[in-house]
């Protein structure tokens, strides 16, 4: 069975809204930019492949409206990615696809398209982005196989799966593929407060597959490492510095520092077009600060005595390090990280 998340039909970009899982299941019809937007903002639509692709999307709908108003080509262009350039500052993969919708309408219109041929040719654009993630989430697996083949114990972080890409995963793709060579495979999801992408998305996609799995509170990972003997901690990314430092959800750095610890590999798991050649360190990475009230507030019942006394980091960066290797679609990266990317990247 495969989920399908994301998916463009007549002008209208369908997503499972995830913040409303595992209670409902809704496909929401995204019609505007703006929807996009909001539902991007809000983790309706969250993972950073996920977003690369919606972000692709919400290009080719954002210009169909400008231009509808008679703005020029340029004018359109211009607005509509700074539009969705705000909606989600730190997962690279957001800005990867608005670089390439732009050159795609550089390439166009030198052309003397018509406007409803410059649209046919950027939807065609934004579905080769959608494509290529399926693919890479195919090749990750088949090269991630090799190092994982041994694993009985797994540990994973937020959500990496279907949900978070263009519909497979990343990480959590990974552990399918793993659970098809051994069916004594276990998985520790880590439950990934403040919004739970742990306990809400990934156990709900282990569910749907039928793999084994347990839920634990995200300050049990480091004992569950131990008392569940865990032979691999397996996480995605939102954007890998030239380094090999690694921003993904918060509490991702504090698994890495407990599975070095413990002797326990740690692998990062992303399309080499989450890897960010041009930021030399992740101390560069900007991080997302989101709203006091996703820890203060939960089903409207307030949680702590003043809500404005909260610090809510979306991610953290993981020292590279601290990563066994980057497993991508074009190969598995291993230390010195620097030498390994420009490698992959010819220079």
């Amino acid at each position: 069975m495969e989920l399908k998340p994301i998916s463009f039909e007549k002008w209208n970009l369908r997503i499972l809204d995830q913040s409303l899982l595992p209670e409902k299941e809704k496909y929401l019809n995204l019609e505007d930019l703006s929807s996009i937007v909001d539902a991007i903002k809000t983790l309706k639509v969250r993972g950073a492949p996920a977003i690369g692709i919606a972000a692709a999307y919400a290009f080719v709908i954002g210009i169909r409206e400008e231009l509808s108003k008679g703005k020029t080509i340029e004018e359109s262009s211009e607005m509509v990615i700074q539009n969705i350039k705000a909606s989600r500052p730190t997962a690279v993969n957001l800005f990867n696809s608005l670089e390439r919708m732009k050159i795609k309408i550089t390439e166009i219109v030198g052309e003397n398209y018509s406007h409803k041929d410059l649209l046919n040719e950027l939807v065609k654009e934004a579905e080769r982005i959608h494509e290529e993630d399926v693919q890479a989430s195919r090749k990750m697996a088949i090269n991630a196989f090799p190092l994982l083949k041994h694993v009985r114990v797994v540990l994973t972080h937020c959500n990496t799966g279907a949900l978070a890409t263009g519909g497979l995963g990343t990480a959590l793709y990974v552990i399918r593929h793993l659970y098809k060579a051994r069916k004594d495979l276990l998985v520790l999801v880590t439950e990934t407060r403040p919004l739970l992408q742990g306990s809400r998305l990934t156990a709900w996609e282990l569910e749907k597959y039928r793999i084994p799995y347990r839920v634990i509170v995200d300050s049990a990972a480091a004992s569950a490492m131990e008392v569940f003997d865990v032979d691999a901690v397996l996480v995605g990314a939102d954007r890998v510095a030239l380094n090999g430092d690694t921003a993904n959800k918060i509490g991702t750095f504090g698994l890495a520092a407990s599975a070095k610890l413990q002797n326990i590999p740690f692998y990062v798991v992303c399309p080499f077009t989450s890897i960010d050649s041009q930021t030399p360190g992740g101390k560069l990475i900007k991080i997302e600060i989101r709203s006091e009230s996703e820890i203060a507030y939960f089903n409207g019942k307030k949680l702590v005595p003043d809500p404005n006394k909260c610090w809510n980091p979306a991610f953290d960066v993981t020292p590279g390090e601290c990563v066994s290797a980057i497993i991508t679609d074009r190969g598995v990266l291993k230390p010195p990280y620097e030498e390994a990317i420009l490698r992959f990247l010819g220079r």
